[in-house]
């Protein structure tokens, strides 16, 4: 039967005429098998399913390859997906739903980067409209976190319960694109903060950049938006986002838990009444301490050995209101 669709093709490895879309790729002595794979100009999903000739080989794998092609006026973000082409001068609003004139013509730092211009990316749409939890647990949004994690969250729910405490989760599952808007954030502030502190002329050429940049970080200079260990994070308002970071966030492009469903961050006056309740033990308990404690009540949710960490103990960049799974 001819595919609805166009198949892609893989170089390097015989066509097998018998199966549609087939190939025979040999293996190596290392397992792998080299070849590439060649997509037709047109946006569709692929499903590239290995399956073993060798009957010692038992474990066939599938991978599904997603192809974006832009319309025109767009150009293609590698994470972010199909974004405005702006002209020169001009640059697209965060939401990428029109071009701007240039507020900091004159700054070396950029713009922040527009999120995609279609938000099909429904996760991405909704982490940016700021709905709630349980909107953004569909599995049509962005979907819920691991059932591992699920468990973890509900036992960690249950004992800071025990010490009447109300665990409140601010955020959960993240998609790549939307990390990706963090991180470009906290570097674009990062960088601007460099460039001006000795460069008059700069500041004033950057000063539009860095109220945007601020509004949308949720404070306005370097690092965590913390001062003297409390948060210093501006309101959330109509014009102002405020993520508030109280933490570098991780790249978009490596092992970001909230990407993979096996983070949540939790409201950061639950964590400091936790630990305020952890130091009046004795001898006093620290928070990784307490995650391996038992519950304190006839538990059914808490897993035999919990897992769960907290990102609070890192050495560097330590995140408090993080907690994963490794």
């Amino acid at each position: 039967a001819t595919p609805a669709a166009p198949l892609a093709t893989l170089t390097g490895c015989a066509v097998v005429n018998t199966v549609v879309g087939g190939y025979d790729c040999t293996t190596s002595a290392t397992g792998y098998a080299n070849f590439k794979f060649v997509a037709p100009p047109v946006t569709g999903s692929h499903t590239v399913t290995a399956i073993c000739t060798n009957p010692l080989c038992v474990s066939p794998q599938s991978a599904t390859v997603n192809i974006i092609t832009c319309a025109a006026g767009q150009k293609l973000h590698p994470i972010k997906g199909c974004m405005l082409d702006c002209p020169t001068g001009t640059y697209p609003n965060v939401s990428d739903t029109a071009c701007v004139a240039e507020t900091a013509p004159g700054c070396s730092v950029g713009h922040i980067d527009p999120l995609p211009i279609d938000m099909t990316d429904a996760c991405t749409a909704a982490l940016e409209a700021d709905q709630p939890q349980a909107y953004r647990d569909q599995p049509s949004v962005c979907g819920a976190i691991t059932s591992a994690m699920q468990q973890e969250k509900a036992c960690l729910t249950e004992k800071m319960a025990s010490y009447n405490i109300t665990m409140q989760s601010t955020a959960e599952v993240r998609s790549i694109a939307y990390q990706a808007h963090f991180r470009d954030i906290w570097d674009k502030m990062e960088d601007l903060v460099k460039r001006t502190e000795h460069d008059t002329a700069m500041q004033v050429a950057c000063a539009n950049r860095r109220a945007e940049l601020a509004a949308e970080k949720g404070c306005d200079h370097e690092g965590a938006c913390v001062t003297n260990g409390v948060s210093d994070c501006y309101t959330k308002t109509s014009t102002r986002r405020s993520h508030c970071f109280n933490a570098t966030p991780a790249s978009a492009t490596g092992a970001a838990k909230h990407t993979q469903g096996v983070a949540m961050d939790i409201k950061a006056s639950d964590v400091r009444t936790l630990r305020t309740i952890l130091g009046g033990f004795v001898p006093p308990k620290t928070v990784p301490e307490f995650l391996r404690m038992p519950s304190s009540v006839n538990s059914t949710v808490c897993p035999a050995a919990p897992q769960l960490h907290w990102g609070g103990d890192w050495l560097t960049n330590p995140d408090k209101v993080h907690f994963y799974l490794p």
